[in-house]
């Protein structure tokens, strides 16, 4: 079982198209954009019990342009006849910011925390910092855009 990510514009939900740098093309999304099925197993917090779970993490996915962006998720499963597409999920809409613009990392939401603990190499915020900007109040910032 493996999942595919593309990049769509959150208006139109059509892909985004490579963008022209100068003499050349640009993906606009950068990383590893198929991600396999990893099987945790994590105690429950009600008993101690043991519960087994799969994630599909994309750890270095990145996006170059800044605007408004969903992501469409395509789910893949392998068995004895070979690969058939299983289903497909559409994230909420999440900003990219320019450089300047980028109002910080927010706080870690327990997903990212489970992760971490789960042995993925994740970035983890503790607290929230405020922006330099003097708005007083930390903007929201999607880490995980499932939804």
């Amino acid at each position: 079982m493996f999942l595919k990510v593309t990049l769509i514009h959150s208006d139109t939900l059509e892909p985004v198209l490579p963008v022209r740098s100068r003499e050349r093309e640009m993906e606009a999304m950068v990383g590893i954009t198929v991600a396999p099925l990893q099987r945790r197993v994590r105690n429950d917090d009600h008993g101690g019990v043991s519960v087994s779970h799969g994630t599909f993490v994309f750890p270095d996915i990145s996006v170059r342009q800044e605007g408004l962006y969903r992501l469409l998720y395509y789910l893949y499963v392998n068995d004895e006849y070979g690969t058939s597409f299983a289903g497909s999920l559409l994230s909420r809409t999440f900003q990219v910011y320019a450089a300047k613009e980028f109002p910080g990392m927010g706080i870690a939401t327990e997903t990212t925390e489970q992760l971490k603990n789960g042995g993925l190499k994740v970035r983890v915020n503790k607290a929230a910092r405020m922006t330099r900007k003097t708005t007083g109040r930390m903007q929201n910032v999607v880490f995980l855009p499932f939804g």
